[in-house]
């Protein structure tokens, strides 16, 4: 008997055959041996009844919010699965999305954890410039999905002990005024040059950290 499941959670569905569309149904569920996983944010009494017209085996319809289709509670064909989720259990989706070797689940996991924090362990965690490059490529401009996709496909699993990244930010400090903004290796420049330390401190400008304040002797070539 065809039926239709709605949840918030299809990881158990990943199994066998199925096909995985998003936002709208654009194949015909008519495969006998096949599931349907329809991904999107909510759904409505007539796209469930129109996923039953052709439906063949099992539709399941993912959504990020589970809907309240009063009349269709008693409907035989159609079972509600409300999973509950943890409202903030982003590190154990994240540690997931790293170490998992099953991809496809990895994606799933992916997809509940936001962008920024998903970043900021696999900026600790993944050191390949590859798959850096490959980010920096599609950016944070599309769809999330792309990026999850990224994260899920293009990370291979860890073996070891996750790093957590670290939260303590490191205070930049400016340019003296011998310098452009834009330079990056000032505070080297300070460090190693006598000469150009010593413009610094006459002009009493802050030095960077652990670099004498006291007029420094220079050695001249008569």
């Amino acid at each position: 008997m065809a039926i239709v499941i709605i949840t918030n959670d299809d990881t158990k569905f990943l199994q066998g055959k199925y096909i995985i569309c998003y936002d709208n149904l654009d194949v015909i569920p008519d495969q006998p041996d096949v599931t349907y996983i329809l991904r999107t944010k909510t759904t409505n009494e007539q796209q469930v009844l129109n996923g039953l017209n052709y439906l063949q085996n099992r539709l399941v319809i993912c959504v990020e919010k589970m809907p309240r289709l009063t009349k269709l509670k008693d409907h035989d064909q159609i079972i509600f699965d409300e999973v509950k989720v943890k409202s903030h259990d982003f590190a154990n989706s994240t540690r997931a999305l790293l170490k998992e070797n099953d991809r496809l689940r990895a994606y799933h996991r992916a997809s509940q954890v936001p962008i920024p924090y998903a970043l900021s362990f696999i900026r600790s965690n993944v050191p390949d410039i590859e798959f850096h490059r490959r980010l920096a490529t599609i950016g944070l401009e599309l769809d999330d999905m792309y990026c999850h996709g990224l994260f899920a496909y293009g990370i291979k699993p860890l073996a070891g002990r996750i790093s957590w990244p670290n939260n303590k930010a490191k205070s930049k400090s400016e340019p003296t005024s011998n310098f452009r903004h834009s330079d990056v290796y000032w505070e080297q420049l300070i460090s190693l040059d006598i000469g150009v330390g010593n413009q610094v401190r006459k002009q009493g400008e802050s030095l960077p950290k652990g670099v004498k304040k006291s007029i420094q002797h220079e050695s001249r070539w008569l």
